[in-house]
């Protein structure tokens, strides 16, 4: 469960650091080609070439140019870093060390004491029809478990 948790998150992140990426990179792309068209004009105005069009025109280029930077800045920059591929296996070895350490007589005491750390709140939820129920353990700032009986 933790795998498939863990394997579903990874594609949704990449989704949205794909789509972060190709957005950042069409504005990017349009603010280059807005700059090369304002030092198109500046350079053909220095070389002795004026139209009146050309003010209006550079005008709106400068205007077009702070708005796409204005959107650049505000564009998140994609976070390279996705979950650990080894998580599921990392997290499956802590559980089975908690689990023998919960099921020994010497360690007991301190693994409940750990346990009781990562939990905040336990919420369980009877079904209407009265045979079993819903439970999510929650952590300080995260749901950690869900599951349900029926």
């Amino acid at each position: 469960m933790v795998a498939e948790f863990i394997a579903e998150f990874q594609r949704e992140r990449q989704k949205e650091r794909l789509a972060s990426l190709s957005s950042r990179a069409e504005t990017e792309r349009r603010l280059a080609k807005v700059s090369k068209q304002i030092n198109d004009i500046v350079t053909a105005i220095t070389d002795g070439m004026y139209h009146p069009n050309m003010k209006a025109k550079i005008d709106s280029l400068e205007a077009e140019r702070a708005s796409l930077a204005a959107a650049l800045d505000g564009l998140a920059t994609p976070e390279p870093a996705a979950l650990h591929p080894g998580l599921a296996d990392i997290y499956a070895g802590k559980v089975a060390k908690l689990s023998a350490a919960l099921n020994h007589e010497d360690t007991r005491a301190e693994a409940v004491d750990v346990l009781r750390g990562l939990i905040e709140r336990v919420i369980l939820q009877p079904v209407p029809d009265g045979r079993g129920g819903s439970g999510n353990l929650n952590s300080r700032d995260r749901w950690i478990f869900r599951a349900t009986a029926a």
